[in-house]
């Protein structure tokens, strides 16, 4: 700094002493350097008629202080000369210059330079001396008045930002909602940015925030990219120890950049829990953090641009020293609180080393400044040393309780120690502030604090009324760190049945080691001695106390292996020590004292987490409870689900099984069983259990035990300790101790009993006994619910017999004798109606006679005794499986029948012997004859008829009286023939359903007899009437052939050069001809049944197209002599290299699929029109399509065309025809697997073929 001052004359006619006197007076009015120097200055003029001087200081220590005489002349060069000689010889010099003499001394910080009138005498250097020391002086008197006044300032502005900052927290956590906040604050010099203020936010989280701008942190990232961000959970970026430590995992935070004079200062930082992520960090809410952090941003740079007063009062103490560094440090139990640190630019930083020179003063104990020199640097801060530091000053800070500080001067080997009485000053002036900082940060945890511990209520009562235990510790174990700073929190639930502690129910903060003491309960340990005795315990020396530190068995504690000094143990009651709930410990790595302060806050804490325990296991008692029920509830909807699905064929086996599986789920049980009378009704036997393998063969005497106890009296019996009713007891396993009897009633009377045994006493409970008996009560409804559908099968088997055998009935293969013999068969087997015997008998309109056909049943009671003899071999157990295998061996016999194998039964041999005028017939089957409306006539066994005469004859058996039924077979109002049922060789007794009932069912028998035999005359007519039109068909091209033959022979002598064109025109004709005989075939062959069978080989599409192409150029030589026949178009549509593609076909089927198609096409085609024919390897598909111009065929006539005969108005209109082609060519396409597609887009009909390609590598 430079200052030029203006000298203004004034006759002096004092002595010298007396300006002397005047200069110092003037010289200590002086309240800044400005002034100081101008005083100097003035002195220097008075004393020794100077008519210019100049004074230089050198250093920071005196800001390079210039001051100059006259202010607006520069300084004379034998002046300038001067003074560069006295600085290199560092002694006075006295040079002529222009007659004057220019006289120059160098002192400890600078040099002085005055030009003379004369030559100076030689006391002016001890004069001159003088007058710089009390200049100097002055000097650090300004220097320390200024210091002490920039330290109230900055505590002003601290004060001031403590306020504001306090209102930026009320809107940002009581405001919107968030649970805590924190300002972090960017130091350029230090090139770091530190949390500074904070809310809600524990001590030791706001002492570890601190972070270099150069590292990867997220606070330093926000400083740099001047970016808000939002985390929930972990990010690479946090500290993990900081993370682990208080609970960030189930937190998520905004970070938004406070920004002032174009660059970012500092960092607003807020959070909530990740669940109210939706209510609390809502975008709108994010978005009111960064304008809060806006507004705010001109008052936090104003109030901490400059730095706080710590920051100050480093500042001025390294000044007043001369010191090239010092640091300043605060340390309370939770460790650093307050640091500062001040040094030259570029130069050493003593900031590292406070702990170090804390340790040294600690060490001497006394509390007195300590100065260490080149040794202790060496030994201690080797790096110091290399930096050139030679001296250290460490001046302590005398504060109250456990609250420690220090200030620490760096001084190098060659620097000039300043005021060191100035140093001190600042350090003592330190104390007050640092006093006071700290009671107002006390002040504002405490209230904080507070805050947080009224907060626990209305957690704790969310506990006792949600049961959410887990989830209030957690926040118990938060406020741990947060409230009384501890490392860790462990949260033990404790069992006073058991004498026992559960697993570790809440673990918080800082472990070194995941593996943690489940039961830290054994002789003679502190938590013993605290559940014995006294309901708290303070270890402030932890590692001291062997009950914390003794081993178990080698394996070292908790307290040893974590490295914990200091630790709080409290047990957990609300209010009576003999009946605790828990236990908590508090851990601290670093020691503690446990003021009162503290320790009245862990007791709440501990009384909170008491009541929150306390509170959730009723909660969790009463929630168990529903659960449970909604479990039996459950179990029993289980159980009613497998009884029923098992209702066919019920396996009371696994119904037991079931049973005890329930009871295993939800109820503590060491073995179990489930125990019937037997048919004596004197002894139980085993039907399932769980631990009783080796007495299942074993019986029990029903007079047995609590088991018989419970059957003989009808009760349930709940024994709590067997011990007490021991000569009762009934001893399977050994070591049971409580045993639970539920017995099993049905209809008054117990069939059975359930069992539960364990080895604890007092095992069971009254809930146990009522889900037991429920389950008692699900045992006898299966046993009920298989009787009952027993009868329901009973009554719908017959209906689920006439559903398979109509069915059947479809099925093409069958003719008409076997679709009557499986409808007979339906009607007299024991899984259809029942009936003793079925006779069918049908009426033929044209000669007016009614004619046996078929009978089912004994003639004799002998034989009905054989076939029942007969039925009793082994059959299957379902119901399906038995009717089918009695019909297919219906169809077995059949088949003998038509083979001449067998011969019909002797009741058909007669039936069929009947041949009755109609005019004849009398009673029943007269007017079953008659009948216009169908219906069922029955005929009493009392009451004579002429049919039961008629059979008695036909048979040679007595006409005895009995019961029997006639049913009309009616179609279309129009009576086709006749059954009759009877009951002649069943007992009434036996009858299983009522009279009704089979009834009915044999109405729906005989709708589906007179179905099948309408069927099977449309079928014979439909054959008869396709056999004239495909001999009509066959016939034309032979005859047509024999024509071309006669032209042969007679133009072959004349005309040779048609001779070959004439035979490829008879040879397609007796291709065609061939082909529809092919149709005649296939005709046929599916009349029988619907597969079809051939020469089926694996060929390529290139083979298939050969085949096709030949079937078009034969159809060609025909459409060549055909006056006005449709032309015949064909392409194909080939990928490359598809052709290679390999299909499985038949040559004949697939020339007549071609065949018929092109036939249809040309058929119904206009007469000058084109057909066109395509093929394409299309995908996995060889696709062929034929499309010819016709009228429109409509919708409902395409979805039938391939039906078996149908022809379609248009079809009617264009040409005759029998209506089999498509028929035959989309069951020979089935046949190979492929897909038929008919449709008559606009004017046109086209048909598609999509045969299946095989895939690539298969074999054929």
């Amino acid at each position: 700094m430079s200052i030029e001052l203006q000298w203004v004359g004034l006759e002096d006619l004092l002595s010298v002493e007396q300006q002397q006197l005047d200069w110092l007076e003037s010289l200590s009015a002086a309240d800044d350097f400005a002034s100081a120097g101008e005083a100097a200055l003035a002195g220097f003029r008075r004393v020794f008629g100077a008519e210019e001087a100049t004074i230089r200081l050198e250093g920071e220590r005196w800001n390079d202080a210039h001051f100059q005489y006259p202010r607006d002349v520069p300084v004379a060069p034998s002046i300038q000369a001067a003074l560069q000689t006295a600085a290199e010889r560092q002694r006075p010099v006295c040079e002529a210059c222009e007659g004057r003499c220019a006289w120059a001394m160098p002192f400890r910080e600078g040099v002085i330079g005055l030009l003379l009138p004369t030559h100076p005498g030689n006391d002016i250097a001890e004069q001159a001396s003088l007058l710089v020391r009390q200049l100097l002086g002055r000097l650090e008197e300004i220097q320390l008045a200024e210091g002490m006044a920039e330290i109230d300032r900055a505590i002003n502005r601290e004060i001031e930002l403590d306020q504001f900052l306090d209102n930026l927290f009320d809107q940002v956590v009581d405001g919107l909602g968030f649970h805590f906040a924190a300002i972090a604050l960017v130091n350029e010099r230090r090139n770091e940015i530190r949390m500074a203020r904070t809310r809600n936010v524990a001590l030791g989280w706001r002492i570890g925030s601190r972070y270099a701008l150069s590292l990867r942190d997220i606070l330093a990232d926000v400083v740099r990219t001047g970016k808000t961000e939002i985390v929930a959970g972990f990010d690479q970026r946090f500290n993990p120890k900081t993370f682990q430590k208080y609970g960030h995992a189930n937190m998520i935070r905004i970070w938004t950049p406070i920004q002032a004079a174009g660059k970012v200062i500092g960092v607003l930082e807020a959070g909530c829990p990740v669940v109210e992520r939706h209510t609390i960090m809502t975008q709108e809410n994010a978005r009111a953090v960064e304008l809060l952090a806006r507004d705010s941003a001109p008052v936090i740079h104003r109030l901490a641009a400059s730095g706080f007063f710590l920051d100050a009062g480093v500042k001025n103490l390294r000044r007043s020293l001369n010191a090239c560094a010092v640091a300043a440090g605060v340390w309370t139990g939770a460790g650093l609180v307050l640091d500062a640190a001040d040094h030259a630019e570029g130069g050493f930083n003593g900031a590292p080393y406070l702990e170090t020179c804390r340790n040294a003063m600690l060490s001497r104990g006394d509390g007195a400044e300590l100065e260490v020199g080149p040794q202790w640097i060496a030994e201690h801060t080797p790096v110091a040393g290399q930096a050139g530091i030679s001296k250290v000053i460490l001046f302590p800070l005398r504060l109250q309780g456990d609250t420690t500080g220090l200030i620490a001067a760096f001084l190098e080997r060659d620097a000039t120690i300043g005021n060191s009485f100035h140093a001190r000053s600042f350090a003592r002036r330190m104390e007050p502030c640092v006093a006071g900082q700290l009671v107002r940060d006390n002040l504002r945890q405490s209230l904080e604090r507070a805050q947080n511990l009224t907060n626990l209520h209305g957690l704790i009562h969310s506990s006792a009324t949600t049961g959410k235990l887990e989830s209030t510790l957690q926040v118990i174990g938060q406020r741990a760190l947060f409230l009384v700073e501890a490392d860790s929190v462990c949260i033990y639930e404790y069992f006073g049945a058991e004498s026992s502690f559960g697993v570790l129910r809440m673990r918080q903060g800082e472990f070194d080691h995941a593996a943690l003491l489940e039961n830290p309960v054994y002789p003679r340990s502190i938590v013993d001695s605290v559940l014995r005795g006294r309901d708290r315990h303070y270890a402030t020396s932890a590692q001291k106390e062997p009950a914390l530190t003794a081993r178990d068995g080698g394996v070292p504690r908790f307290v040893e292996r974590e490295q914990i000094q200091s630790c709080a143990i409290l047990l957990l009651h609300t209010g009576n020590p003999s009946e605790p709930v828990g236990l908590m410990f508090l851990n601290y790595k670093t020691s503690r004292s446990f003021p009162l302060s503290i320790r009245k806050e862990i007791e709440a804490l501990a009384r909170s987490a008491a009541f929150a325990i306390s509170s959730a296991r009723y909660a969790e008692q009463q929630s168990a409870a529903l659960t449970r029920r909604y479990a039996e509830l459950e179990m029993l909807r289980h159980l009613d689900q497998e009884i029923l699905r098992q209702i066919q064929e019920l396996d009371m086996g696994s119904i037991y099984d079931l049973v005890l599986e329930c009871l295993s789920s939800l109820t503590n049980l060491s073995v179990c069983s489930i125990m019937t009378l037997n048919e004596d009704r004197r002894t139980l036997s085993f039907r399932a259990h769980r631990g009783y393998d080796e007495f299942v063969h074993l019986t029990q005497d029903v007079n047995e035990g609590f088991v018989g106890e419970a059957i003989r009296e009808q009760r349930s019996i709940l024994i709590s300790d067997i011990g007490d009713r021991q000569p009762v007891y009934k001893e399977w396993v050994k070591g049971m101790r409580s045993e639970l009897v539920v017995p099993i009633i049905d209809r008054n009377a117990a069939v059975g009993a359930i069992n539960l045994e364990h080895y604890k006493p007092g095992a069971f409970s009254g809930q146990d006994a009522r889900f037991a008996e429920l389950l008692a009560s699900r045992l006898v409804f299966a046993l009920h619910t298989a009787d009952l559908y027993q009868q329901l099968t009973d009554q719908i088997q017959p209906r689920r017999a006439l559903g398979l055998i109509a069915t059947r009935t479809q099925d093409a293969k069958y003719d008409l004798d076997g679709i009557l013999r499986l409808l007979l068969t339906g009607v007299t087997a024991r899984e259809g109606l029942g009936f003793s015997r079925a006779m069918l008998l049908l009426i033929e309109r044209d000669v007016g006679r009614l004619k046996g056909r078929l009978g089912i049943g004994a003639v004799t009671l002998e034989e009905a005794r054989e076939n029942w003899e007969s039925l009793r071999q082994p059959i299957p157990s379902d119901f399906e499986e038995r009717l089918r295998a009695l019909l297919e061996a219906v169809d077995r016999f059949s088949t003998s029948v038509k083979g001449g194998v067998a011969r019909e039964s002797l009741l058909t041999e007669r039936i069929q012997e009947i041949d009755w005028p109609l005019e004849t017939i009398e009673g029943a089957l007269r007017a079953a004859v008659h009948s216009t409306s169908g219906g069922v006539i029955q005929v009493e066994a009392a009451a004579a008829d002429w049919f039961r005469q008629q059979l008695a004859d036909l048979t040679g058996t007595p006409a005895d009286e009995y019961a029997f039924v006639v049913v009309p077979l009616l179609a279309h109002g129009k009576v086709l023939g006749i059954i009759v049922v009877d009951d002649r060789f069943i007992p009434l007794k036996e009858r299983r359903l009522a009279p009704q009932e089979e009834l009915r069912t044999l109405e729906a028998f005989a709708e589906l007899a007179a179905m099948s035999i309408e069927n099977a005359e449309l079928r014979e007519r439909l054959q008869t009437e396709s056999h004239e039109e495909l001999t009509h068909q066959i016939k034309t091209p032979i005859t047509l052939a024999r024509a071309r033959l006669r032209v042969l022979e007679e133009a072959l002598p004349k005309e040779r050069h048609h001779e070959r064109y004439l035979l490829a025109s008879v040879g397609a004709l007796m291709e065609k001809a061939r082909r529809i005989a092919t149709s005649v075939r296939l005709f046929a062959s599916l009349s029988l049944g619907p597969d079809l069978r051939g020469n089926f080989r694996g060929v390529t599409c290139e083979v298939l197209e050969d085949w096709i192409t030949a079937v078009i150029r034969d159809y060609e030589l025909i459409l060549d002599d055909t006056p006005l026949s449709p032309r015949l178009e064909f392409y194909s549509l080939v990928r490359r290299g598809d052709l290679d593609r390999k299909i499985m076909a038949d040559q004949l089927l697939i020339d007549q699929v071609v065949f018929n198609l092109l036939d249809n096409a040309l058929k119904y085609s206009h007469k000058t029109s084109k057909v066109h024919v395509e093929w394409e390897v299309s995908q996995d598909h060889f696709v062929l399509r034929i499309e010819n111009p016709s009228m429109h065929v409509p919708d409902d006539e395409i979805r039938t065309c391939r039906e078996r005969g149908a022809r379609g108005r248009v079809a009617r209109s264009i040409s005759p025809g029998s209506g089999l082609g498509l028929w035959i060519v989309d069951h020979v396409i089935a046949a190979h697997r492929g897909v038929l597609f008919v449709e008559s887009p606009g004017d046109t009909f086209r048909v598609t073929v999509r045969l299946p390609l095989l895939r690539e590598g298969r074999h054929e």
